[in-house]
């Protein structure tokens, strides 16, 4: 990688680089830690999904390298105190954390303690890709929804959940979501499965929203394309004045809160 960027022409930074090394590193431990935790839990009897960022790094960005954080596993929610059991083998302990309401968060924080040796790993494990409970009112993107997906319809999938994560988790406080859905545009969608799947799980608003970032911020037409093949509408002008690209590219999230929110109480209306 490094290589790559000397010869683009960027200069050294020692600084940089040892930064750059580092989430590396942490990348390649989490994807080496999922397989083995995948394991795991498929030898417990559980069904388990490896989602979002290590999913969307094998998927879509064969022979580059996609940094992530943690690693995510979607999993049926009467599953997880069976997960949390296998994990807790494993020297991972619960992390609790203080939230706007006191229960109904579609997910579950394990992580390693600092002195273990493969360090403070964190997990998290979803019952649903919506974690609000407000916003997941009426919606739904579980395990049961995306179960069944052939090969040649991930890409649809992979495209699904970076616009769930994008619009109804992260809130488009970073590029990477909109980054993995152009990503997932880039090769062939299968939009019968995709449409069935949005049906189902009542998502049409958040991949409408997704679709019109990716558009305005990559001026990428096949997001366009998806949008006229699905039947999506486009949002209201004044949720795209609100999302304006200056905003979503530049991450400012202290300032711009107000807009984010009403954007979000737009998403969680039925129509």
């Amino acid at each position: 990688m490094l290589g790559r960027l000397r010869a683009a022409g960027l200069p050294s930074d020692p600084a940089a680089d040892r930064l750059l090394l580092a989430e590396v590193a942490l990348t390649l431990a989490l994807s080496a830690e999922g397989e083995r935790l995948i394991a795991a839990l498929r030898q417990a009897g559980l069904e388990v999904r490896l989602v979002k960022g290590a999913a969307f790094a094998r998927a879509l960005y064969a022979g580059e390298t996609r940094s992530f954080t943690d690693i995510d596993l979607l999993l049926r929610r009467e599953d997880l105190p069976a997960a949390g059991r296998v994990l807790a083998a494993r020297d991972y302990r619960a992390l609790r954390f203080r939230l706007k309401h006191a229960e109904g968060y579609a997910e579950e924080k394990w992580q390693r303690p600092p002195d273990s040796a493969l360090g403070p790993l964190l997990v998290e494990l979803h019952w649903d890709l919506i974690g609000s409970p407000t916003l997941r009112r009426g919606r739904r993107c579980d395990l049961a929804l995306l179960r069944g997906a052939t090969p040649d319809q991930e890409q649809a999938q992979h495209l699904l959940v970076a616009a769930v994560h994008g619009a109804l988790g992260d809130g488009f406080t970073r590029l990477q979501p909109l980054a993995d859905l152009a990503r997932a545009l880039s090769q062939p969608i299968d939009y019968g499965w995709l449409g069935e799947r949005l049906r189902a799980g009542r998502l049409e608003k958040p991949l409408a929203l997704a679709l019109d970032l990716v558009h305005r911020c990559f001026a990428q037409p096949a997001a366009l394309e998806a949008r006229r093949r699905l039947s999506l509408p486009a949002p209201p002008f004044w949720v795209r004045r609100l999302l304006s690209v200056p905003l979503v590219t530049a991450g400012e999230v202290t300032r711009s809160g107000w807009r984010r929110q009403l954007v979000r109480e737009w998403l969680k209306l039925r129509h």
